[in-house]
């Protein structure tokens, strides 16, 4: 901690926390930043660095997702990218703001946001954000199948595979997009939720509390954003993030509207009694369909995201009445598609992840796919084309010439894939996933789309497991996911260090005990 004096004289202790500084130094200095905060003001601002570090990268049942770039444009008037209604909303924060500056009474020209330029030029897509990081992985083990000699026992693409799977294992690397998505990796910006008010880059937590916390118009500044449904980043406050929950986006006025409107509730049974339709079960009515979405909605009106579980439940006990062994958990993430697509009308946040952003694990496959193809061609290319090997009767050395064929298209490599998928997820979340489970997931190959099918099985296995049960001592950033997954908000510490799910431990308690 660092002695200066305050606007009004007084001698006050400034954290020193910075991205250069210790670990342990930045623990402690960035717990304090927020002490340092008024009350008023720190309720009106979001913690992107911690509490709020998965904002806008996972929906509320813990997928990662992205922004879908086909429902996204560039506005020439503000110079932005991104959704209709988060520009609008800029646009008139924009405006209030200029009218603001001309008034030395509200912005003296020594206040630090007398001049401001709201961008996004650091919005990344999925496919830009993760190039060069594929590119590095790839490039390590190539060269080390090549320094190490592994390279002659890769003769096909299958083997290919298994040893570049094993290779991110060993070496605990994060390859896919839905782990990515979940580090630091993936930018706030590439969100398309986080702007910029002014150039600047993150450092010394001593110099941001200096030149922003201690100028009066920051006071200003975090009202005027809220009252456009936007608010301040507490670390990084020359930037800003779009408040999903404030009134401003879930009731917005005529002028506000969101990329996708609510389907017919009609359609939602039709769907509801397909996927519930197998050969060794019996049809689901019309009638005891609608008994469950009527359930779905008469509790989920209230708009809570904690009732969603509460939800899924009711409807849980209504087939399990009719169907005595019905796969619940295979429907699940059929219901939670519809459900996002069909209750919510374009206001809410789950309307939002459900129609302008993309699951990550639904692109999974052709992502894996392209990369595995295109570096395993590479790899063809540069290696070597003959090895020396022992003759088996004469024991003299002699020249053999690998059949290696690059991967040309025409080739069945679904089964590869998902097995390389499948592999990796349990590395990356720590988990085995059930020899049932597996072969559940393989039996759907044989459907139409079954690979996507297959994978989706697994993901949702994967999510299953990961979040089962609670481990001993879970870090900050595990309890806020395990949080999104079940539909709470936050997470709290208990008294030995670790971290549990939700804000309060009587939110955690009421949805674990069930």
């Amino acid at each position: 901690m660092k002695k200066a004096m305050d606007k009004f004289g007084m001698i006050i202790s400034i954290p020193e926390g910075d991205n250069r500084a210790s670990s342990i130094t930045n623990f402690y200095d960035r717990r304090d930043f927020d002490d340092l905060i008024p009350t008023g003001l720190l309720d009106n601002t979001i913690d992107l660095r911690s509490q709020r570090a998965l904002y806008g990268r996972v929906n509320l049942y813990g997928d990662a997702v992205y922004p879908d770039i086909d429902e996204v444009s560039f506005d020439p008037v503000t110079k932005l990218f991104g959704f209709n209604f988060a520009k609008i909303l800029i646009g008139q924060f924009i405006t209030e703001w200029i009218t603001l500056s001309f008034l030395p009474t509200y912005l003296p020209n020594s206040a630090i946001y007398k001049r401001i330029q709201v961008t996004n030029n650091k919005f990344q897509s999925v496919d830009e954000a993760f190039t060069q990081i594929y590119s590095n992985i790839f490039d390590t083990f190539h060269k080390y199948l090549f320094e190490t000699g592994v390279e002659f026992s890769v003769l096909n693409f299958d083997a290919y595979a298994t040893t570049f799977a094993r290779f991110l294992r060993n070496n605990v690397i994060d390859f896919t997009r839905e782990k990515l998505i979940k580090t630091s990796a993936w930018k706030s910006y590439n969100t398309l939720l986080v702007y910029d008010l002014q150039q600047r880059a993150h450092g010394s937590d001593e110099e941001t509390y200096e030149i922003y916390y201690l100028d009066p118009s920051i006071k200003l500044m975090s009202d005027t954003l809220l009252r456009h449904g936007l608010v301040l980043d507490r670390h990084s406050p020359w930037r800003f993030a779009i408040n999903l929950r404030s009134p401003q986006v879930t009731t917005p006025s005529e002028d506000r509207t969101f990329v996708r409107q609510a389907q017919f509730k009609e359609g939602f049974i039709e769907q509801l009694i397909e996927i519930t339709t197998t050969p060794s079960t019996i049809p689901l009515t019309l009638e005891e369909g609608s008994q469950i979405v009527d359930e779905l909605f008469r509790i989920g009106k209230d708009g809570n995201p904690l009732s969603w579980v509460k939800r899924w439940h009711a409807a849980q006990e209504i087939l399990s009445a009719k169907y005595k062994e019905t796969p619940i958990d295979n429907l699940y993430g059929s219901v939670v598609d519809l459900y996002n697509s069909a209750f919510f009308n374009g206001t809410t946040a789950e309307s939002l992840f459900a129609g302008g952003y993309i699951r990550a694990y639904t692109t999974e496959i052709n992502n894996a796919k392209k990369l595995l193809t295109t570096s395993y061609n590479i790899f063809v290319e540069k290696a070597f084309q003959k090895r020396i090997a022992e003759c088996p009767d004469t024991h003299k050395p002699i020249q053999l010439k690998p059949d290696r064929k690059k991967y040309k298209g025409d080739d069945d490599i679904e089964l590869t894939i998902l097995n390389f998928l499948l592999s990796v997820r349990e590395a990356e979340e720590e988990i085995t996933i059930p020899f049932t489970t597996r072969q559940a997931a393989y039996k759907l190959l044989q459907t139409k789309q079954g690979v996507q099918k297959a994978y989706k099985k697994l993901h949702e296995a994967v999510k299953r497991l990961k979040y089962k049960k609670i481990t001993p001592f879970m870090t900050h950033g595990d309890a806020l996911l395990w949080a999104n997954h079940v539909g709470c908000n936050g997470a709290h510490q208990m008294t030995n260090g670790s971290w549990r799910p939700c804000k309060s431990h009587a939110d955690f308690i009421s949805l674990t005990s069930s």
